[in-house]
Parts: C-alpha cells; sequence; structure tokens
C-alpha cells in the first residue's frame, strides 16, 4: 500500500476510447459497466466480496477518503439497484476493516479472526459482521479466499 493511500487499492475503472474513423480517442474513465447507475460515481473500489447471503461493495467515493457501503441479496449482481447503501464509514487500519452505521446497526466489512490450524500456525477468517446495540445479529464468512 502506498503511504499516501489510506486504503488497499483494488481497480475496476476503466479507460474508454472511441475509434472515430482515424484514430482512438481518449474519452476518459468510467466505471465498472456492470455497476448499477446510482453508484457509478466512485474514486476507487476499496473492498469487494461475497458471503453466503450478500454480495458486498465498498467504494472510497472520492479522493478525501469518504466510504460508501453497498449490499445486494446473494442471488442478484452489482447491476441490480443496491438492496442497502450508507454513507460515511471509516477505515480502521489496524484492524484492516471497515464500519458502517446505520439505524442502530454497525455493519463491519472485513472482520477477521484467525483460527488455529491442526499442524501449527493460523488461518485467518474474514466476515461480514452486522451488530445491532452492540449484539452480534450476523456474521457470515467470505466464500471466496480472495476478492473478485
Amino acid at each position: 500500500m502506498d503511504i499516501d493511500e489510506p486504503f488497499p487499492v483494488i481497480s475496476d475503472r476503466y479507460r474508454v476510447y472511441h475509434f472515430n474513423g482515424k484514430e482512438f480517442v481518449d474519452k476518459g474513465e468510467s466505471a465498472h459497466k456492470g455497476l448499477h447507475k446510482s453508484l457509478v460515481n466512485y474514486y476507487m473500489l476499496a473492498r469487494y466480496f461475497r458471503t453466503k447471503n450478500y454480495l458486498v461493495r465498498v467504494d472510497q467515493v472520492d479522493d478525501k477518503g469518504s466510504l460508501r457501503y453497498a449490499s445486494w441479496h446473494s442471488t442478484l449482481d452489482m447491476s441490480r439497484q443496491p438492496n442497502l447503501v450508507i454513507q460515511d464509514g471509516i477505515y480502521d487500519e489496524e484492524e484492516g476493516a471497515y464500519t458502517f452505521t446505520n439505524d442502530g446497526y454497525d455493519y463491519v466489512v472485513g472482520y477477521h479472526e484467525d483460527k488455529p490450524l491442526s499442524e501449527g500456525g493460523f488461518e485467518r477468517h474474514e466476515f461480514l459482521l452486522v451488530r445491532k446495540n452492540g449484539k452480534v445479529v450476523l456474521k457470515e464468512e467470505r466464500e471466496s479466499p480472495y476478492d473478485e
């Protein structure tokens, strides 16, 4: 991670070119083409993963570090209207997790636990964690071992 970047960087933005009959003309940068139109204004993708029941996306929406949470039921994809969008999250660099608060609920993306392995050492498991008034109401593990 670059020292000036507050979050790990994941890119899903693309440069768009148009052929005018003679040459390719740079039309600028564009968001992922499969992303719902309500979410296309963002600076960079900060986190993305799937759990058993949810698809979760965290975007840095500007160059100042403002964060946005969007989630869908796992049967939907990002081209659909998100089921939930929350603005103004907080990134905890020490924990490597993002926290968003909405109506008394805290949504923690990237919460992790290290589980011991039988042969020694530990294996990191990441979760989507939802708390209501400090009590865990949902804890779902990330399905894929790497961000998709």
